[in-house]
């Protein structure tokens, strides 16, 4: 992980929060990435841009949830990210947490209102993606949701 007092340094110094490397990554994107819950702070404490994506529009957001990162989703949603912001494959955060398994942000995305029906295009809904994959746990939180056991493909998981 990078220093955190250089990054607080930056910030402090009037350092663009938002401004990316010459690939496109982010500072609050890399510190998601990596379950920096510090850098990640600070950096939304200074204005970070938490819907800037980069490449295939991978959110902070998505990544965190890819990494199983719970306190950075936490606050990447405290902070207004677009919990259903897709990648440009149109996977939603929602969908890799429930590919992932990852219980806790399954629940905390769709407290903060997931579109538990959001399909994406070949592989279906998140319901789809868990039964698939056999997490029966997040099966049956979707389903509290109202998933619709019909997808996508028009076949029930």
């Amino acid at each position: 992980m990078c220093d955190f007092s250089l990054i607080q340094w930056c910030c402090h110094h009037g350092a663009d929060v938002n401004q990316c490397r010459f690939d496109g990554v982010s500072p609050v994107f890399v510190s998601s990435m990596k379950g920096d819950t510090k850098a990640v702070k600070l950096l939304l404490e200074y204005k970070a841009d938490v819907i800037k994506c980069i490449g295939k529009e991978v959110s902070p957001l998505f990544v965190a949830c890819l990494k199983n990162n719970v306190e950075v989703v936490k606050m990447l949603l405290e902070y207004k990210a677009d919990v259903n912001k897709c990648t440009a494959d149109e996977v939603s955060p929602l969908s890799i947490a429930s590919q992932e398994d990852h219980v806790h942000i399954v629940k905390m995305l769709l407290e903060y209102k997931a579109d538990v029906n959001k399909c994406e295009d070949k592989e279906g809904s998140p319901l789809f993606i868990a039964c698939q994959n056999g997490h029966a746990d997040i099966v049956k939180m979707l389903l509290e949701y109202k998933a619709d056991i019909y997808g996508l493909s028009g076949e029930s998981c």
